[in-house]
């Protein structure tokens, strides 16, 4: 999906595709981790700082592409958010592995690109510039991860 993004006053339009979306999670910084058998809990109210990632190649352009992904897929993204769970919940390490954790993250989405910048005559005058973005939402997710037993 493509979307013309005017920046006001520049005499200029991006023009940016959004392409092979898929939904991904990106862990938090806040996990709760324990051994076998223990309860881990993330309590209602806590927060987790979620960082997504994009290619050296479009981060000049960062401010138009989380823009026009957020309205292309219709969720809001950026680089970096912040999530706080409203729910809280518990789950205990099950005795079948060494240890567990809980963490807090965002569901995120992962794309490809593709930024180009044109002049009032529809003459490109930067890009097309290309590559894999993965940004954050404020939707929260709890991922529960078990290590397993080693001999």
């Amino acid at each position: 999906m493509r979307i013309l993004q005017n920046l006001e006053n520049s005499g200029s339009v991006w023009d940016v595709s959004i392409s092979s979306v898929t939904t991904v999670f990106l862990p938090g910084t806040y996990s709760v981790g324990g051994p076998s058998g223990m309860t881990l809990t993330i309590s209602k109210g806590v927060s987790s700082s979620v960082t997504g990632t994009i290619s050296a190649s479009v981060t000049a352009q960062a401010g138009v592409i989380f823009a026009s992904a957020s309205t292309t897929l219709g969720v809001s993204l950026a680089l970096s958010q912040t999530v706080t769970d409203s729910v809280g919940g518990s789950m205990v390490v099950p005795s079948n592995v060494a240890s567990g954790y809980l963490t807090l993250g965002s569901v995120g989405r992962s794309f490809t690109a593709t930024a180009t910048q044109y002049n009032n005559n529809c003459v490109v005058i930067a890009g097309p510039y290309t590559g894999p973005v993965t940004g954050a939402s404020t939707v929260y997710y709890v991922q529960p991860s078990w290590l397993p037993f080693t001999p």
